[in-house]
């Protein structure tokens, strides 16, 4: 069984990198940066539901696990 909550990611500081340009709690990377602001829970998909609510017309809610009967697509950064 997984931990509720995953500790985030461990970067690796660059030594071709001035620290003090880089924040508190922060580390350069080559490729697309993931922000977090804190731990990241774990949550089982069929627990799990989307929902649009609000400023909108009619709204809408989606489970966890229809996301897997959808078609998918995969795409590059530019």
């Amino acid at each position: 069984m997984s931990p509720l909550i995953s500790r985030g990611f461990g970067g690796r500081r660059r030594r071709d990198v001035d620290p003090s340009r880089v924040p508190p709690g922060q580390y350069v990377v080559d490729d697309f940066p993931v922000l977090s602001a804190g731990p990241t829970p774990s949550v089982s998909l069929d627990q799990w539901t989307f929902s649009i609510t609000g400023a909108v017309d009619e709204t809408a809610s989606l489970p966890g696990d229809s996301s897997k009967a959808r078609p998918g697509r995969r795409t590059r950064p530019p």
